[in-house]
């Protein structure tokens, strides 16, 4: 069956969107950690100016050094630039996917499979999606696609915190936040980002 057929189109339209569905969503993680592990470098280096009493009044030098310590304790422990490379290495394995799929002449129900097997084998080495980076992604996608109708938005929390809480969207549409619901949010995205990045996946 050549991909000619409406059937076999679609489902090679339904993979090319899942490869740049799943590379938007690890190129978004990429940068996020790099921008963490940037910052955090940056303060380092400016920390060690502190010592210089010309350049930081005495008093503010333990503050200085204690943000330093902490941010630099933060990024040993949550390993942003291992993390940034993961997610760079998912990101090409997905364009790779995609890149052949373009390529393949000949599509058919068989080579279809195949390339489903390859998505889910690369899907297998990831870690828990965040469900509003997954969303940001999706309508980042439609909109390219001129779908704008399709556009599901998400609330300003929700993105605020896209990349620290795993929100549920499943009903979204029923749910009301108040701000003391919104901080809460805050509170817990901040304690869920931590606990994710820590134990074992």
């Amino acid at each position: 069956m050549a991909w000619t057929e409406e059937d076999v189109w679609n489902k090679r339209h339904d993979l090319l969107r899942w490869c740049r569905l799943s590379r938007a969503y690890h190129q978004k993680r990429e940068r996020f950690f790099d921008i963490l592990d940037n910052s955090t470098k940056a303060l380092s280096v400016l920390g060690a100016t502190a010592i210089y009493p010309k350049v930081v009044p005495p008093g503010y030098q333990a503050y200085i050094a204690a943000i330093v310590a902490i941010t630099s304790t933060l990024s040993l422990v949550l390993g942003y630039a291992k993390r940034s490379r993961a997610h760079a290495d998912l990101a090409k394995t997905f364009v790779d996917i995609e890149s052949r799929i373009i390529a393949k002449g000949i599509f058919d129900d068989a080579v279809a499979d195949a390339f489903e097997a390859e998505i889910v084998k690369a899907e297998g080495s990831e870690p828990r999606a965040l469900g509003a980076l997954v969303r940001i992604c999706q309508n980042e996608i439609l909109a390219a696609e001129g779908n704008g109708s399709a556009i599901r938005p998400l609330r300003v929390h929700q993105r605020l915190f896209a990349h620290f809480y795993d929100f549920d969207l499943s009903d979204d549409k029923k749910k009301r936040y108040s701000l003391p619901t919104v901080l809460l949010v805050a509170t817990a995205a901040a304690a869920g980002f931590m606990a994710q990045q820590v134990l074992p996946k």
